[in-house]
């Protein structure tokens, strides 16, 4: 007996039309939001956590630096996890595949963000930095200048008396 299998009807309702936009840029905004606003909840937390329990001993000072890395990582899966199925499932995309599209860019997107504000801040630091560059300079020779004045008025005291 010959197999029968089903053609799918390209014009059928559930069928996903050609030409249609698999990427929503509203939606996966939405998540970023939800995977940013996620992880800065979950780092002040850990730090609240974290501080808490801080003992300030060498063995507590390891365990924290491991822990607090730890609790980074899940911390950072978590929002993302989030963040990527709140924009999965409000993009509203039909199809095989488009959810997943949808959140694995929030995650793409959160990175991009979160790189351009560190290289932003670390930017503004090092241009705050050189800009005050001369004038921590100055501070240093006064300071360097007042102290070659202290030792050669104690070399003057001691050879006086």
């Amino acid at each position: 007996m010959a197999e029968r299998r089903e053609v799918r009807d390209p014009m059928a309702a559930d069928a996903p039309a050609i030409g249609v936009d698999r990427v929503r840029w509203g939606p996966i905004l939405a998540g970023v939001a939800v995977a940013l606003a996620t992880l800065l909840v979950l780092t002040v937390l850990g730090l609240a956590v974290g501080l808490a329990a801080f003992q300030p001993d060498e063995v507590g000072a390891r365990t924290f630096g491991t822990a607090s890395a730890i609790w980074g990582i899940v911390s950072a899966l978590v929002a993302f996890m989030l963040g990527g199925w709140f924009a999965a499932y409000s993009a509203g995309v039909t199809g095989s595949g488009n959810g997943t599209l949808n959140g694995v860019m929030v995650g793409v997107t959160s990175i991009v963000l979160m790189l351009w504000f560190v290289g932003a801040g670390l930017g503004n630091l090092l241009g705050a930095v050189a800009g005050n560059l001369d004038a921590v300079m100055g501070v240093g020779q006064q300071i360097a200048g007042s102290a070659d004045a202290n030792r050669c008025s104690i070399r003057r005291s001691r050879t006086a008396g």
